[in-house]
C-alpha cells in the first residue's frame, strides 16, 4: 500500500492485488485505514486499525496462531457485506458515531462523499469472493482439496510467524504520542525472517520516514541510530519485553513500555 516494497510501481501493485486477493483483504481499505494509521499512529479514536492498551488473551491469542477462526469468519463476513455495496452500520458500539469504514471512506463525519472509493472497495470484494468460490469449487471438481488449505483457508492455518511479528510492532507501547520511538518498536531479526517479513521488522524507522523503500530501512537505521532506542535482538527477546507489560496492562491499562 505504501508503493515502496518494490522499486516499480506496476510490481507493487500486481504483487499488492495477489497478496490481498490470497489473504481475503482489500487495498482499498488498507491504504484508507493505513493512511490514517500513520497520520495518527496510536491515537485514540483518530488511529482504530491499532489499538492500545493491546489485552492480554492468552486463549484468544493462541487460537489466532494455530487456527484463527473468528478472525476468518470476521474477515469473510466483511467481504461478504463489501460485496453487496454496505460499510459497517454507523452506530459503532451503540453511541451513534461513524465506524472507521466509513471514517476511511467518507469525506465528512457523517458518512458522505468518497464514492468512486467506496466503489473500488465494493468491487474488489466481489472479485474477491466470486475468485475464491470459483477456485473452492474448481478445486472439488478437480479432486484437489488439499488447495483449499493452501490457497482458500491458508490465510488463517498456522498464522503463529505473522501474529508473533505483527504484535511487535506497537504492543505494549505508548499511545497517544507525536514520538514514533515511544508508541513503534524496531526488532532486530536474522536474515530468513527479515526476508519473510520484508524488512517491516524496522518498525520506528518505516513511521518516521515511511517513503523510504522497505528494503532500504537497515540502511536507514544505520545512518540515525544515535536517535534511536536499543532494539531487543530476536522475537524471543522482544516478547521477553513485551509481556511483562501486557500482564501489568491487565489491571494497569494506563502502563507502558518506555524505551
Amino acid at each position: 500500500s505504501h508503493r515502496t516494497v518494490f522499486r516499480s510501481r506496476r510490481l507493487n501493485e500486481i504483487f499488492l492485488r495477489i497478496f490481498n486477493f490470497l489473504i481475503w483483504a482489500s487495498p482499498e481499505y488498507f491504504r484508507a485505514s493505513h493512511l490514517r494509521h500513520h497520520q495518527y499512529t496510536t491515537h485514540d479514536e483518530l488511529d482504530r486499525e491499532v489499538l492500545l492498551p493491546r489485552p492480554l488473551l492468552p486463549l484468544q491469542w493462541i487460537t489466532r496462531m494455530v487456527v484463527a477462526v473468528p478472525n476468518m469468519l470476521v474477515e469473510i463476513g466483511t467481504i461478504m457485506r463489501w460485496s453487496l455495496g454496505r460499510l459497517a452500520d454507523g452506530k459503532a458500539g451503540g453511541t451513534g458515531s461513524p465506524t472507521w469504514e466509513q471514517r476511511c471512506f467518507a469525506d465528512s463525519p457523517t458518512g458522505s462523499g468518497d464514492a468512486k472509493k467506496r466503489t473500488a472497495l465494493f468491487a474488489w470484494a466481489r472479485v474477491v469472493l466470486f475468485g475464491h468460490l470459483a477456485l473452492a469449487v474448481s478445486f472439488v471438481i478437480l479432486d484437489l482439496e488439499i488447495l483449499l488449505v493452501v490457497v482458500t483457508f491458508a490465510r488463517w492455518l498456522a498464522p503463529w510467524l505473522s501474529f508473533l511479528l505483527i504484535e511487535t510492532q506497537h504492543a505494549g507501547l505508548s499511545p497517544n504520542t507525536p514520538d514514533f520511538r515511544r508508541c513503534c518498536r524496531t526488532v532486530l531479526l536474522g536474515p530468513v525472517v527479515r526476508f519473510l517479513y520484508w524488512h517491516m521488522n524496522y518498525h520506528i524507522e518505516h513511521h518516521m520516514f515511511p517513503s523510504v523503500p522497505f528494503y532500504n530501512l537497515a540502511k536507514l537505521r544505520r545512518a540515525i541510530a544515535s536517535d534511536l532506542p536499543t532494539a531487543p535482538r530476536g522475537l524471543i527477546r522482544a516478547w521477553g519485553q513485551m509481556l511483562p507489560v501486557l500482564w501489568r496492562q491487565r489491571k494497569d491499562p494506563s502502563y507502558v513500555f518506555v524505551p
